[in-house]
């Protein structure tokens, strides 16, 4: 147990010290300040959405407060001074030509928001003008101005929830990014100390098998960590967005509230998918820890990756296809099959396609194949690690035999 111990110590330490875990682990953190900064230059560049109103007095009230889209009143010069200086997005001339109004748009006509809420404008005003014009009595001016009475009925559709959504596409980028980078570093990592020779020396001190499981363990602890800084910095910069006032800044910039997202989480839902999340990873470093004591030379660690990294992509490509779909049987399927479990039982469990129970059925499969490969890797490493022979993998199996054979 103590030389498991220091050896996965001294794995972490090893990932620790080494300068593209912390690239790694930064990385996201400096994309994030850069899409930041870029997107807070873009929004304080942009031109503002503010349509100037050129219109007599009487007319003034009906585009004010609005909602959704920002007036204010200019005289004709100034509106069009202050479209040429990009000062605002548009302005709207109103005119009354015996009894018929006339709304004169100029801007951007694409614009669907303002153009919805310039045409309800332009037909309101103009009702109200056809009635002051009439000789209606203010009975007959009720009946004709009933609306419909018009119920919203909301049902809920996990599908296109943007929780759901963030949610979903976090997993499959982190999951994405984390597993080629563990699976990478811990083969490379096999791979050098192979071709350096040095491990006769420490396995005549350590078995084969317990080394292994130090690696494997070492770089699960540094993936923990790595995990660990997340969470901190996360939480330390939530906290600073919050008291900063950035946080109401970034939700008015994304017209969006950003609190909505988080509400209703289920606590035992995040808990299951984060243990999908880090079970998947531990089966992904085991298979290549097993690869990596296949490689002869450390130049083949990249071609001998590429079984992992098929895996890998194939699952990334296939769950963001999938995005915003039903699951469907193929999905449903796949949900339970180690390697793949780890990133379609996630996508059920967001959509609320598959219960928790379910969810736990394919983690207890996922856990079974983590032991069932643990069994297979250990075996494949003992045989393997000491083995210098530039035979291809199939021909080391006939050589030996064909030893036996001899003897």
């Amino acid at each position: 147990m103590n030389r498991f111990m220091t050896v996965s110590t001294d794995t972490l330490k090893k990932h620790l010290k080494s300068a593209s875990f912390w690239i790694m682990v930064l990385m996201p953190f400096i994309m994030a300040v850069v899409i930041g900064i870029i997107s807070y230059i873009s929004y304080s560049t942009k031109t503002p959405d503010t349509i100037a109103v050129v219109t007599e007095e009487k007319y003034k009230k009906n585009f004010q407060n609005n909602h959704m889209v920002d007036f204010e009143f200019k005289s004709k010069k100034d509106a069009k001074k202050a479209l040429d200086d990009k000062d605002i997005s548009a302005y709207l001339e109103v005119k009354n030509k015996d009894g018929l109004l006339n709304f004169d748009y100029y801007g951007d006509t694409t614009a669907k928001t303002p153009m919805l809420v310039i045409n309800s404008l332009a037909e309101s005003m103009q009702r109200k003008e056809n009635l002051k014009n009439s000789n209606i009595d203010a009975k007959q001016n009720a009946i004709i101005s009933q609306k419909p009475a018009i119920n919203l009925h909301e049902i809920k559709d996990n599908l296109k929830n943007p929780g759901n959504m963030v949610a979903l596409f976090a997993t499959i980028f982190i999951m994405y990014f984390v597993l080629i980078f563990y699976s990478q570093i811990i083969m490379q990592d096999i791979a050098i100390e192979k071709g350096s020779k040095m491990l006769e020396f420490i396995f005549s001190s350590v078995r084969a098998g317990t080394y292994m499981a130090g690696k494997i363990f070492g770089t699960i602890l540094a993936m923990l960590v790595h995990f660990g800084i997340y969470v901190i910095l996360g939480l330390v910069g939530f906290a600073v967005i919050k008291f900063t006032g950035l946080y109401d800044k970034i939700s008015s910039m994304l017209d969006i509230n950003i609190s909505d997202l988080f509400k209703g989480i289920n606590t035992n839902l995040v808990i299951e998918i984060v243990l999908f999340m880090v079970l998947g990873l531990i089966l992904y470093i085991i298979l290549s820890a097993m690869l990596g004591s296949l490689v002869q030379k450390q130049e083949d660690a990249g071609k001998m990756a590429t079984p992992i990294m098929l895996i890998i992509m194939f699952c990334y490509f296939i769950s963001t296809s999938f995005v915003g779909s039903e699951p469907n049987l193929f999905i449903k399927i796949l949900s339970y099959i180690p390697f793949l479990s780890t990133f379609f039982m996630p996508m059920r469990l967001i959509y609320e396609n598959a219960s928790l129970f379910q969810g736990m059925i394919s983690l207890l499969i996922l856990l079974g194949g983590i032991i069932l490969m643990y069994i297979i890797a250990a075996r494949v490493y003992k045989k393997n690690i000491l083995n210098y022979s530039t035979d291809k993998l199939f021909g080391r199996g006939k050589r030996l035999k064909i030893k036996k054979k001899n003897k």
